[in-house]
């Protein structure tokens, strides 16, 4: 039987619109505080009732492009069994529209958003939208990947970034 043929997520078959599977967390006091802790919060609150901080969007509302990806029937460049490649994150754009607050169920879901070229290189941004459980949209924010190098620029090992970043 003739092995199938790996299909990789790249830029010519990236589609605008390509969504992941929604996803729910439910933001407790505890995670609210767990997540203070771990970022070196000082004054952490006691009781239940704590609003999430802003860097906090990246827990309740994860971004899930590999998902998003799988959706569309493919694997990510990074997970391809044969000449893997990374795409790097390079930036994000976050809107904040209601605060979360212990006890809500966040509701996300991640969707290839804008396909661009900027000197050579590709991007891919990927849009990430949250809505608590009264249906209110609490949170969204674009996650930018490099999906490819301009031609003579150096990319990076497969797998990671090099130790490069920086910002779109």
């Amino acid at each position: 039987m003739p092995q199938e043929q790996e299909r990789i997520y790249e830029w010519e078959v990236a589609r605008i619109g390509d969504e992941s599977p929604p996803i729910q967390v439910e933001v407790t006091a505890d995670m609210i505080r767990e997540y203070m802790r771990v970022c070196r919060y000082d004054n952490i609150p006691e009781g239940e009732d704590l609003v999430a901080p802003p860097g906090m969007v990246f827990v309740y509302a994860p971004m899930r492009r590999d998902q998003t990806i799988a959706a569309a029937g493919y694997v990510a460049p990074e997970q391809a069994k044969t000449n893997p490649r990374a795409t790097p994150y390079v930036g994000s754009q976050v809107t904040l529209y209601r605060p979360v607050r212990a006890g809500d169920i966040i509701t996300s879901t991640t969707k290839t958003h804008a396909k661009y070229e900027r000197r050579g290189n590709k991007f891919i941004d990927f849009l990430i939208t949250a809505y608590n459980q009264r249906g209110e949209k609490v949170a969204e924010y674009i996650y930018t990947c490099l999906w490819h190098y301009a031609k003579g620029q150096a990319s990076p090992p497969p797998g990671g970034n090099g130790g490069r970043s920086g910002n779109r």
